[in-house]
């Protein structure tokens, strides 16, 4: 199974929510765990966000649907213009499936409270 290319923006300030089934030979996430990271480039050391599903913006909800959320003070905090991400999905036995890839556009935040 190849990873899906999916473009995304996150809006700067607002709340971001993407939310999508899992399908194919995936039909029971139970037993896995999700990983998500943004770097400005591939090579880069650090990401600029990163998330996963032990408390850090990313939901499983079985049999196989998968959330990611991030509130709005926290893209408020992010500064950078765009970058790179992948979305992967460990199973038990440590077998790493990527299931997305894509670039990542910040929309600047004009109104600020």
């Amino acid at each position: 199974m190849a990873a899906a290319k999916l473009d995304i923006t996150i809006e700067q300030g607002a709340n971001f929510h993407m939310a999508f089934v899992v399908s194919g030979a995936l039909t029971d996430l139970t037993g896995y765990s999700a990983r998500m990271q943004v770097r400005r480039n591939v090579s880069d050391t650090d990401p600029v966000i990163s998330l996963d599903s032990a408390g850090h913006g990313i939901t499983i909800s079985l049999p196989a649907t998968i959330s990611i959320d991030v509130n709005a003070t926290t893209t408020a905090a992010y500064s950078f213009d765009d970058g790179v991400y992948d979305f992967e999905l460990v199973a038990g036995d440590g077998y790493v499936r990527r299931l997305l890839y894509g670039t990542c556009t910040l929309s600047k935040e004009v109104t600020r409270g």
